[in-house]
């Protein structure tokens, strides 16, 4: 514990907080949560010295099976809860929170290959369908997929699933509005390196920032999806609102 409160004393005062935070919430866990917050914190720093680089491709069926497994995981950890019972999740921002102010018919259309990771995309927004079941950890997680076929993860974060009078969201509430195939435009978006792992990810944190699209209206031209297979999908029209 001393080597911990003389670690402790060495940062800023927001990183003291955090830390203080957790040693009163998880008695019992201090070493590796403490430990786990320095290393996210070191990363993040890394991170921002790096600057802008152009976005690395995910392998599609990698990532897809990885986001079946997690929701595998998940539906697990679920039917064991018991009634009543809470649990802890963490999650390290490390960048600050972007969200955007501009409506969907004044921002251009970006493609993937032309993103970069550590960048708020600005003036633009990301088309893309979900293309893996989701789930719900902090953020709602998921692979989306952009038009041509390349793929990332989707971390959504405050997204409002049900009325907050109601009982905790379930896996079919999530399924309900982001279920496989259903298209998403993300304003503005801002694609980072997971702190948690050398993984790239589109991170939203404003649910405003994510527009579900409509087939059928006729004010944009016609988009072609590539499938999983290299096949394609097309879908005549669709709106963004």
């Amino acid at each position: 514990m001393d080597a911990i409160f003389s670690q402790m004393m060495m940062q800023d005062s927001e990183t003291k907080a955090m830390m203080m935070e957790m040693l009163m919430t998880n008695p019992g866990m201090e070493n590796d949560m403490i430990n786990d917050l320095l290393d996210a914190k070191r990363r993040a720093l890394a991170q921002r010295k790096l600057g802008p680089a152009p976005i690395p491709r995910s392998l599609r069926s990698m990532l897809i099976v990885e986001m079946g497994r997690q929701r595998k995981e998940e539906e697990i950890s679920l039917k064991k809860k018991k009634p009543g019972e809470a649990y802890l999740r963490t999650t390290f921002v490390g960048d600050h929170k972007t969200y955007s102010n501009k409506h969907i018919a004044d921002l251009k259309r970006v493609e993937y290959c032309d993103m970069k990771v550590r960048h708020t995309h600005s003036g633009q927004y990301f088309l893309c369908r979900v293309v893996s079941p989701a789930h719900k950890k902090i953020a709602i997680l998921m692979a989306v997929a952009s038009p041509a076929g390349d793929t990332i993860q989707l971390a959504l974060y405050n997204y409002p699933l049900v009325p907050i009078c109601l009982s905790p969201p379930t896996l079919k509430d999530i399924d309900a509005i982001f279920h496989e195939g259903v298209i998403l435009a993300i304003k503005e978006p801002f694609v980072k390196m997971a702190l948690a792992g050398d993984s790239v990810l589109l991170r939203v944190d404003s649910p405003t920032d994510v527009i579900i699209v409509l087939p059928g209206d006729p004010r944009l031209p016609g988009v072609s999806w590539r499938g999983v297979d290299g096949g394609s999908l097309s879908i005549p029209l669709v709106s963004l609102k």
